[in-house]
């Protein structure tokens, strides 16, 4: 198929948190991920980590300070979600 790129005007890009706010999104969605594997987070703890890795938000839970008595969980258990 073929376009015909002299109709083109403007282009518009989107950029996460520019026209939505989507922290709550995401807060809520690490949240229940954590729950799923048993370990419960307060929110607002999760809150202050938005916009960290993946990598970092799945290692983090158990040297955040107001959740240090949670439980290990493999990162697998998220990888798997």
């Amino acid at each position: 198929m073929e376009y015909d790129l002299t109709m083109i005007r403007a282009v518009f890009f989107d950029i996460d948190g520019t026209l939505m706010d989507t922290n709550y999104l995401h807060v809520e969605a690490w949240a229940d991920a954590f729950e799923q594997v048993g370990v419960i987070v307060p929110r607002r703890e999760i809150h202050r980590h938005i916009g960290k890795s993946g990598k970092k938000m799945v290692s983090g839970p158990a040297r955040w300070p107001s959740t240090a008595t949670a439980p290990r969980r493999s990162k697998k258990a998220f990888r798997n979600r």
